[in-house]
């Protein structure tokens, strides 16, 4: 916000000087020698729509001639970048210059800007750089690789868009100061490439092709890191969006080693981020990562170290305490074991049906929703079991049984892959699934457990949260518009933000927003309506929470604010950001009566107190 307010500064300066001096308009000679403006005149031309775009872009080529910056050019291609940076300002010069007619029979038109205000461009674009490595920083803490790699990786495009780069510096907590674009590359995304280790836990062959178990680790499993490899069957790259560390890659029988390399082409910087998007057309092929890329070999399966074992394993300590503390009797477990074999088969067979009578109406009806059956954008789906030996973890909680759970994937028409690991619920009375959802990541499940430790709550409310979470997120991937409806109270408090391009007027109603983000408050009829929008044109939408934090309201037990650290991906459209949840979990079904949502990190107890939730 406060970005906003030095441009609308500058621009309300810019308009007093042009109404100075007796309330005249400065004349065309004194914007073009006064020395405080940069300027383009269209010269004669056939309309004043031909003019209007001839003098912005000779104001754009002023601005590159004159603008004392020092650039980060690519070798070789350094007239194109250096073009491509100012091309990048276009739409914000656009919004901030003004037009005066020279000679309106002949359609020649001067457009002008004041120095001051493109200053105040580049500086909020450095701001940009700064909170993205802000952001990143903050997601390596919390182990979230993929998210620190992606958020560095979009810092460092900023920079490459920065008319002078070379002059900017970050300084880090222990205020050492670094040159920005060595530092991205060598310390930070070079230091998480080189930490980050792919192990091999199994190459087994099959009648035709062979499947490769891979976890991927740097300290702890690596989530939402994206990377892509060659498949000899099906010709083509995959590209892969791992969850929770684990893959599972398929080769042609008989290949023994091949390469996984981590994928910068992030899609939404293609249609969300203009500036990121210009530069990958011009330098992406260019920022070259030498350790980005991995080899594979059937020869190193199963081989580790007892640290790389421990490192492993330690994200499974969450499911073996739950398993310990809600134990689920042997026949019990030997029943819902043998039905989960039943299921693991439909799926293989591609025959969900084959294993409707072990399920509920309502339990039949998620699965098929999770395996894309009639999809509301008519989205092409392929599924499949990852992984080939499951350990399933049974847990008794209220009537039910929790499973946990089959690691699948998820491969879409535009050759996207997820990964994600689903949980099933049995009824404990008659032992039919009763309901199927995509489970927390590791470092979710992780969180409410870990950090709720030494509350007093109910005995089972962290497993509440945990099963609500799922559902929550689960309703999004899988479209689940009657559920969605259904928890949302008549009267919820909806705060909705997105990414927006910034549009400024200065002679009309000016619109405060964030940083490239626009916020509006709906109604639940609304915000249902566009959620309906949003599903029926997205052949995906991939939700995944980190950082979790709860409180217990002092109002009642069992109802909670919970703020989460959201990933938010369509097949067109990424961001991330903080969602804020107040639910009352005290009846069978959940009802939500706020949800907010913002780009930067607040407490649960800063929105408690925003909200009025105490």
């Amino acid at each position: 916000m406060k970005n906003f307010y030095c441009l609308l500064f500058a621009l309300l300066i810019s308009t007093f000087q042009l109404n100075a001096q007796g309330g005249k308009q400065l004349s065309i000679d004194q914007i073009k020698t006064g020395g405080s403006y940069y300027w383009g005149e269209s010269g004669q031309c056939s309309n004043p729509r031909e003019a209007n775009e001839k003098a912005t872009e000779k104001l754009i080529r002023n601005i590159k001639h004159n603008y004392k910056g020092h650039a980060q050019l690519m070798p070789n291609k350094a007239d194109d970048h250096l073009n491509a940076i100012y091309k990048s300002f276009e739409n914000d010069i656009k919004q901030l210059s003004n037009t005066r007619p020279i000679d309106l029979p002949h359609n020649n038109f001067l457009r002008y800007i004041e120095k001051s205000v493109f200053d105040s461009l580049c500086n909020e674009r450095k701001e940009h750089i700064f909170s993205s490595i802000d952001r990143g920083l903050e997601m390596e803490e919390q182990g979230a690789m993929g998210d620190a790699l992606r958020s560095y990786y979009k810092a460092l495009l900023l920079c490459y868009s920065h008319p002078d780069a070379q002059a900017i510096k970050y300084i880090t907590d222990n205020n050492q100061s670094h040159p920005v674009i060595r530092w991205l590359i060598e310390e930070k995304i070079d230091g998480i490439l080189k930490s980050t280790k792919f192990h091999i836990k199994e190459w087994k062959d099959y009648d035709t092709y062979s499947i490769a178990q891979v976890t991927i680790y740097n300290n702890h499993k690596v989530s939402n890191i994206r990377f892509y490899y060659y498949d000899p069957i099906e010709q083509k790259p995959i590209i892969c969006n791992v969850e929770d560390g684990n893959v599972s890659l398929r080769f042609e029988k008989g290949v023994e080693q091949s390469y996984i390399m981590i994928d910068f082409s992030y899609p939404d910087f293609e249609t969300s981020e203009p500036v990121a998007y210009m530069m990958n057309e011009v330098i992406g092929n260019h920022i070259v990562f030498p350790k980005s890329t991995f080899q594979l070999s059937k020869a190193d399966a199963q081989i580790k170290t007892n640290a790389e074992t421990a490192k492993i394993e330690d994200d499974n300590n969450i499911v073996n305490n739950l398993q310990n503390q809600y134990k689920v009797d042997s026949k019990t477990a030997d029943d819902c074991k043998n039905i989960m074999k039943k299921v693991e088969s439909a799926i293989n067979s591609k025959n969900p049906d084959d294993v409707s009578k072990y399920f509920t109406q309502n339990g039949f009806s998620d699965f098929k929703k999770l395996l894309g059956y009639n999809d509301m954008a008519g989205a092409r789906l392929k599924y499949s079991i990852s992984s080939k030996n499951i350990n399933y973890c049974f847990i008794y909680y209220k009537d039910e049984i929790l499973c946990r759970s089959i690691p699948m994937q998820f491969e879409y028409s535009d050759g996207m892959v997820f990964y994600r690991s689903i949980s099933f619920r049995f009824n404990k009375s008659d032992k039919l699934i009763n309901s199927v959802a995509i489970r927390l990541s590791p470092s979710a499940e992780a969180d409410i457990m870990e950090k709720t430790q030494y509350k007093d709550w109910d005995e089972g409310a962290r497993l509440t949260l945990i099963n609500f979470l799922e559902d929550f997120q689960t309703a999004y991937m899988t479209k689940n518009l009657p559920f969605l409806n259904n928890i949302y109270s008549e009267d919820a408090l909806i705060i909705v933000g997105h990414r927006v391009d910034k549009k400024l007027n200065v002679e009309n109603d000016v619109r405060l927003s964030g940083d490239d983000y626009e916020f509006n408050q709906v109604s639940k009829k609304a915000y249902i309506k566009n959620l309906s929008d949003l599903f029926h044109a997205k052949k995906y939408v991939n939700i995944r929470f980190t950082d979790v934090n709860i409180e217990e309201s002092r109002r009642a037990k069992n109802v909670f604010g919970i703020n989460v650290a959201q990933s938010f991906a369509t097949n067109t459209y990424v961001d991330n950001g903080y969602l804020f949840l107040y639910v009352d979990l005290r009846q069978k079904e959940p009802m939500i009566y706020v949800r907010t949502w913002q780009p930067e990190k607040t407490t649960v107890q800063e929105q408690f107190t925003l909200r009025n939730l105490h």
